[in-house]
């Protein structure tokens, strides 16, 4: 065999072997590719049971047999007065925006409506508490960055006719928020009547507890408030007694960290600033009131029962347009309640006015305008919108929740202003009917 013949033959079995060394580690890295991919897969299933089991978890409190015992609950298991040793937990980035996401949701099911009604026997005919379930539910799908602190649940509860869905919390040892939307569902023997008047409000009434067991008995208060009353959208009970840590704010540093009325980094703010987004967006900031509950010593605002206010008290006239609400308001316990000293800043100067209340200063800045958060904290609001209402009241007050649904009716929903009015009248038409057949049989006993 010539030279050139053996080295084209050498060649070839080198590049033979080669071939086969290159083909086997082909093989050997696609089933390592293989292996890994695999390992991901059953750990991706677990993750995926993991998160499945997670989602079917109900938060403890959804499953009470009432309103009053779910917030019992809520109010039992939240963080108390020093129980957070350290700083509280605060959410991170992700878990801000998840949350904002959740309330525009939340805000778009509770202006929806799956009930149809008949024109001619002015009664509801069917009551599809089915769809708004299955609306309400199918929002835990979007749960990523909370699945591990909030459920979103429907509640429907012996002591009310309404259907509401729920961001609750799983771990109430964080101290973060609840927020409780009532849908626009209505009991099959719901008068025609009331519907009316929940669905022609003024405006939408979002109900805001900062304060719960530290201020009283205001969280079982707004939750009667929001089962009774016809213009109430929401309820939002903070997560903590106010000095749950009695680390001082780094908003503002005369508060505890734990105080959500005077402090930014909760979701309890980041909520009402999603409110006032969707509100401004929709350009329906007109529409939007938050009332915020608060309860005070017997020995504050002296000889005042209710003290009402806007959060910015240089205004120079109550009766400006937007005081109206609180006027409104005021005027709607007053009518109730005669006997009480209902009164604002504009009237008797008190403290505890919510000029410094960080919710207040969210809602009071001009809708038009990008919203600055780095002020919120120091700077006092430079206007009054109309949609923030800080309520300071005594005991007397606290305990009538009934009031305070009629009051609200009475100042902001039209088919309730008028339904009062018609059943004032009414009664008032048969007294005096009753009057007339007593005096005639009166006059017709003498002539006997």
């Amino acid at each position: 065999m010539r030279t050139w013949e053996r080295h084209l033959a050498s060649r070839k079995i080198s590049y033979i072997a080669y071939t086969l060394i290159g083909l086997f580690v082909t093989l050997v890295v696609i089933k390592s590719i293989f292996t890994v991919l695999s390992n991901l897969s059953q750990l991706s299933d677990a993750n995926r049971t993991q998160q499945i089991g997670v989602t079917l978890q109900r938060a403890p409190c959804a499953t009470q047999g009432t309103m009053d015992d779910m917030v019992r609950c809520l109010l039992e298991g939240m963080p108390q007065k020093g129980a957070l040793t350290g700083r509280m937990l605060t959410p991170n980035e992700k878990q801000t925006d998840e949350w904002k996401m959740l309330v525009g949701e939340m805000w778009k099911l509770s202006h929806s409506t799956a009930t149809t009604m008949s024109s001619y026997s002015g009664r509801v005919e069917s009551w599809n508490a089915q769809e708004a379930q299955q609306l309400c539910e199918q929002l835990n799908d979007r749960l990523s960055a909370l699945l591990n602190e909030y459920r979103i649940e429907w509640l429907q509860w012996s002591d009310s006719a309404h259907g509401y869905c729920g961001i609750m919390q799983r771990n109430l040892t964080l101290g973060w928020p609840t927020l409780i939307v009532k849908t626009k569902m209505v009991d099959t023997w719901e008068s025609y009547d009331r519907l009316l008047a929940s669905d022609n409000a003024y405006l939408d009434v979002h109900l805001q507890i900062a304060h719960p067991i530290t201020d009283g008995k205001v969280a079982q208060q707004g939750t009667s408030v929001l089962r009774e009353s016809n213009v109430t959208k929401s309820l939002m009970i903070g997560g903590s007694t106010r000095s749950a840590s009695e680390i001082n704010s780094t908003c503002q540093p005369t508060n505890y960290e734990t105080d959500v009325a005077h402090n930014t980094n909760n979701l309890f703010q980041h909520a009402t600033i999603a409110i006032r987004y969707l509100y401004a967006e929709l350009q329906k900031y007109d529409k939007l009131l938050c009332v915020q509950l608060h309860g005070m010593a017997d020995t504050s605002c002296s000889n005042i029962t209710v003290f009402m206010s806007n959060g910015y008290v240089d205004l120079p006239d109550q009766s400006a347009k937007p005081n109206q609400n609180l006027v409104l308001l005021r005027e709607s316990i007053l009518g109730l309640e005669s006997k009480w000293n209902v009164t604002t800043p504009y009237i008797n100067p008190c403290r505890l006015n919510g000029k410094s209340n960080v919710q207040g200063r969210v809602l009071n800045y001009n809708p038009e305008k990008p919203l600055n958060l780095s002020t919120v904290c120091s700077t006092q609001s430079q206007t009054v919108t109309g949609a923030f209402l800080h309520i300071e009241q005594k005991w007397q007050s606290v305990t009538r929740p009934e009031l305070w649904s009629k009051a609200l009716d009475l100042a902001f929903s039209k088919g309730m202003a008028s339904s009062v009015s018609s059943a004032f009248n009414i009664n008032y038409g048969l007294g005096i009917l009753m009057t007339v057949i007593v005096l005639l049989f009166t006059n017709s006993a003498e002539f006997v």
